[in-house]
């Protein structure tokens, strides 16, 4: 991909402080491991400075359930790094980027600003507003079975995945082919009956699912219902406030305002470079790290990721100007990048 196409994808909220992406093993080193107690005073010294901020993630909280006895002073270090500021969950993020995408196609005013798009809170408000008389107030749940639970299936997901890779390898597609097929498949999803011709036909097997379930006490194709008819809900939402889509739909599936938003574009690009890594295998984690990258890439100066992610972010050339990315054992070029930042910070 070409360095101009992937600076296309930054969508940075403006502002002097640093924004930081840590993915949660480099979390966890920071948190747990003296050795590098000089990076994390680093980081929490800049927090208090009104300097930095490193938002908390959906990803990140959830692999951290994964640690027993361990996952209090992971989350700990961490709400202290985000000040309470945490990125929205995928799918929100998602929808409002597709949102802002229709509203520069039809030319009409944005519904939310850049940082409403991904964020709970503004990443740049500054830390009195947060804190006001410099009190810091924070809920926090632990592990509990129904989330483990959760997290389990969403990482159970990604072995189903594995067959599509091996059938791209064996059709020897292209890297710029393999990532068109998962754009356009991500906008199908995005967009449901606006995009997709089979969404019909889809929503109809789900309703007759629940109706056979409901005959035989089987509630589970309920949920799978309400995930096709919150597609449905969204399309119709889009339309409402964006008219011209009625009539423009298919042109604005194809359309660059929405092929260069980043919650699309990102794991399309990602997902091909994990097809095409030659005997790779699909990883439970691999989900989140491609929402962990999507939102660190785009919206941050500095992340950290796995190393064998960060190996292919780095072969197909996604680190977009203004963005470095950094893997996990290089704690020492993230605390020198960090140090860099708060030279030019104000």
């Amino acid at each position: 991909m070409r360095q101009k196409d992937v600076n296309r994808l930054r969508r940075r909220t403006p502002g002097p402080r640093i924004l930081l992406a840590l993915d949660q093993s480099t979390l966890s080193d920071l948190a747990l491991n003296e050795a590098y107690a000089g990076t994390r005073d680093l980081l929490v010294t800049a927090v208090e400075a009104d300097k930095l901020v490193c938002p908390m993630s959906l990803g990140a909280t959830d692999e951290t359930l994964e640690t027993p006895g361990l996952w209090q002073a992971i989350a700990d270090l961490h709400e202290e790094l985000s000040m309470g500021i945490e990125f929205l969950a995928p799918k929100t993020i998602r929808q409002r980027e597709a949102l802002a995408a229709a509203a520069a196609f039809c030319e009409q005013e944005v519904l939310y600003s850049v940082e409403d798009e991904a964020f709970d809170r503004d990443p740049q408000t500054p830390r009195d507003e947060l804190f006001p008389d410099g009190i810091r107030v924070m809920a926090r749940f632990g592990p509990t079975d129904v989330r483990s639970a959760d997290v389990a299936r969403e990482k159970a997901k990604e072995a189903m995945l594995q067959p599509a890779y091996d059938q791209t390898r064996a059709e020897g597609l292209s890297f710029d082919e393999r990532a068109q097929g998962e754009l356009e498949a991500m906008v199908r999803w995005v967009l449901g009956p606006l995009a997709d011709p089979g969404f019909e036909a889809e929503f109809a097997r789900k309703q007759a699912a629940v109706t056979r379930g409901f005959m035989t006490g089987d509630y589970s194709p309920v949920s799978k219902l309400v995930a096709v008819s919150e597609r449905r809900m969204f399309a119709e939402a889009l339309v409402e406030h964006f008219p011209a889509l009625a009539e423009r739909a298919q042109e604005f599936a194809v359309s660059d305002e929405l092929a260069y938003m980043p919650a699309l574009r990102y794991p399309a690009l990602l997902r091909a470079g994990l097809a095409l890594t030659r005997n790779r295998v699909a990883r439970p984690g691999d989900g989140y790290d491609i929402d962990h990258l999507t939102c660190g890439l785009s919206r941050c100066d500095i992340a950290t990721a796995d190393g064998s992610m960060t190996q292919l972010v780095l072969n197909h050339k996604l680190i977009p100007e203004g963005c470095q990315l950094f893997a996990t054992r290089d704690i020492a070029g993230l605390h020198q990048a960090v140090e860099a930042a708060l030279t030019t910070t104000p």
